[in-house]
């Protein structure tokens, strides 16, 4: 009962002034030698009750402004949010992009092919050369390892994406092979045999770097492609995007 009447209050409101009108009125009507005239009786309760209609509709604009506010405040807080995950996301998958380009075309084979020319050079300098692990060139052990650490980073700036689809994960898996290739080779380079060395890079290197750049591209478009998806299809589902890009505030 109690729900019920506080749902429909206004219309048992309006009920029970229309009822205390009526009454208030016949009473007028028999006893009107002893009350004020019908017309003084009407008048007071038109006036009476045009005054509670009037905070009625009051009551009623002040709950809709409040309202109204309540949900523009909702849509400008999801609109900033909205905005905060769509730039996090540009800004990711711009660093990415230059992240890779910057790895493919450090570590491709042909600038390794270069540097191994280079040491072809230096190589003609020393014709009695000798090979020894232990005593490897600086340069050689600093390149090696400079490819380890981009490598390291854009492995697992990749492994962090909480949404990173099957292309990613294809592309990691021919980085991975790429990497511990040349890696080794490098680090078995013989000053002695340069010539069989340029040789085996140019035939080992040449397809294994046109599937990791093609892998590379095809990684690209996915997120290009994914977040146009969010940008066109998912912008009006806040929390869609939020728990496809893993969102937390």
């Amino acid at each position: 009962m109690k729900k019920i009447i506080k749902k429909y209050w206004a219309g048992f409101l309006a009920i029970f002034c229309l009822f205390s009108c009526v009454i208030n009125i016949v009473f007028a009507c028999l006893f009107c030698d002893k009350a004020p005239n019908i017309f003084t009786t009407i008048s007071g309760w038109v006036s009476g009750i045009a005054t509670i209609i009037l905070g009625c509709i009051a009551l009623w604009q002040n709950k809709q402004y409040k309202k109204d506010n309540e949900e523009l405040m909702k849509k400008q807080y999801d609109f900033e949010v909205f905005k905060t995950i769509v730039d996090k996301r540009e800004n990711y998958i711009n660093t990415m992009k230059l992240r890779l380009y910057q790895f493919c075309d450090k570590f491709n084979y042909k600038k390794v092919t270069s540097w191994l020319a280079e040491l072809l050079v230096i190589c003609g300098e020393r014709p009695n050369c000798s090979f020894n692990d232990a005593r490897q060139p600086v340069y050689i052990a600093e390149f090696a390892e400079n490819m380890a650490v981009e490598y390291t980073d854009l492995k697992q700036m990749i492994v962090d994406d909480w949404c990173r689809g099957s292309d990613a994960d294809e592309f990691i898996k021919h980085l991975d092979k790429y990497f511990i290739a040349l890696k080794t080779d490098i680090s078995k380079i013989n000053y002695c045999s340069i010539h069989a060395e340029i040789e085996s890079f140019n035939t080992k290197y040449s397809q294994m770097f046109l599937e990791l750049i093609r892998l590379k591209n095809k990684y690209i478009s996915w997120l290009d492609a994914d977040i146009n998806i969010i940008l066109t299809q998912e912008c009006d589902n806040l929390e869609y995007v939020k728990k496809h890009y893993c969102y937390i505030k």
